[in-house]
Protein backbone atom coordinates (compact mmCIF):
# COMPACT_ATOMS: atom_id res chain seq x y z
CA UNK A 1 0.00 0.00 0.00
CA UNK A 2 1.65 3.52 -1.12
CA UNK A 3 -0.93 6.34 0.24
CA UNK A 4 1.74 9.19 0.01
CA UNK A 5 1.83 11.31 -2.38
CA UNK A 6 5.31 11.90 -4.43
CA UNK A 7 5.35 15.61 -3.05
CA UNK A 8 4.95 13.99 -0.06
CA UNK A 9 7.40 11.58 -0.36
CA UNK A 10 10.53 14.05 -1.55
CA UNK A 11 9.42 15.92 1.53
CA UNK A 12 10.04 13.56 4.03
CA UNK A 13 13.01 12.44 2.27
CA UNK A 14 14.15 15.96 2.50
CA UNK A 15 13.65 15.98 6.03
CA UNK A 16 15.20 12.70 6.61
CA UNK A 17 18.45 13.61 4.73
CA UNK A 18 18.87 17.10 5.90
CA UNK A 19 19.69 14.99 9.83
CA UNK A 20 23.04 14.11 10.83
CA UNK A 21 23.86 10.65 10.46
CA UNK A 22 23.27 9.94 14.20
CA UNK A 23 19.96 11.55 14.19
CA UNK A 24 18.97 9.19 11.13
CA UNK A 25 20.28 6.20 13.34
CA UNK A 26 18.32 7.55 16.26
CA UNK A 27 15.01 7.84 14.26
CA UNK A 28 15.80 3.84 12.41
CA UNK A 29 15.95 2.41 16.53
CA UNK A 30 13.10 4.68 17.33
CA UNK A 31 10.97 2.61 14.26
CA UNK A 32 12.21 -0.41 15.17
CA UNK A 33 11.26 -0.28 18.38
CA UNK A 34 7.93 0.94 17.82
CA UNK A 35 6.96 -1.82 15.55
CA UNK A 36 7.78 -4.17 18.24
CA UNK A 37 6.03 -2.85 20.94
CA UNK A 38 2.99 -2.42 18.42
CA UNK A 39 3.07 -6.14 17.57
CA UNK A 40 3.93 -7.31 21.04
CA UNK A 41 0.73 -5.11 21.87
CA UNK A 42 -1.40 -6.65 19.20
CA UNK A 43 -0.15 -10.43 20.82
CA UNK A 44 -0.91 -9.60 24.38
CA UNK A 45 -4.26 -8.26 23.05
CA UNK A 46 -5.12 -11.35 21.41
CA UNK A 47 -3.74 -13.54 24.57
CA UNK A 48 -3.80 -11.63 27.68
CA UNK A 49 -2.37 -14.58 29.66
CA UNK A 50 0.52 -14.80 27.71
CA UNK A 51 3.72 -14.84 29.69
CA UNK A 52 6.70 -12.99 28.48
CA UNK A 53 8.79 -16.52 26.54
CA UNK A 54 5.30 -17.68 24.75
CA UNK A 55 5.27 -13.80 23.73
CA UNK A 56 8.80 -14.09 22.39
CA UNK A 57 8.32 -17.34 20.87
CA UNK A 58 5.30 -16.00 18.92
CA UNK A 59 7.10 -12.46 18.16
CA UNK A 60 9.95 -14.65 16.74
CA UNK A 61 7.55 -17.05 14.52
CA UNK A 62 5.86 -13.96 13.02
CA UNK A 63 9.06 -11.84 12.26
CA UNK A 64 12.22 -14.41 12.00
CA UNK A 65 11.06 -18.04 11.38
CA UNK A 66 10.73 -17.91 7.30
CA UNK A 67 14.54 -17.57 7.57
CA UNK A 68 15.52 -20.68 9.71
CA UNK A 69 14.63 -24.32 8.99
CA UNK A 70 12.39 -26.71 10.86
CA UNK A 71 15.60 -27.93 13.19
CA UNK A 72 16.96 -24.14 13.87
CA UNK A 73 13.27 -23.01 14.39
CA UNK A 74 12.76 -25.60 17.06
CA UNK A 75 16.49 -25.16 19.08
CA UNK A 76 15.56 -21.13 18.94
CA UNK A 77 11.81 -21.80 20.33
CA UNK A 78 13.51 -24.01 22.92
CA UNK A 79 16.17 -21.25 23.98
CA UNK A 80 12.98 -18.62 23.99
CA UNK A 81 11.12 -20.89 26.55
CA UNK A 82 14.15 -22.24 28.51
CA UNK A 83 15.71 -18.35 28.78
CA UNK A 84 12.67 -17.49 32.02
CA UNK A 85 14.06 -20.59 33.65
CA UNK A 86 17.69 -19.42 33.20
CA UNK A 87 17.15 -15.79 34.55
CA UNK A 88 14.62 -17.44 37.85
CA UNK A 89 12.07 -15.33 36.76
CA UNK A 90 8.54 -17.14 36.78
CA UNK A 91 6.29 -13.57 36.44
CA UNK A 92 4.62 -13.08 33.53
CA UNK A 93 5.16 -9.78 31.19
Amino acid sequence: MNDTTEEAHKKQLEIIYAKTEEERFQLGIEFIDFGRSFMENAIINEQPNITRPELNVIFFSRCYASGFNDREKEIIIKGLLNYKDRQNNSSGI
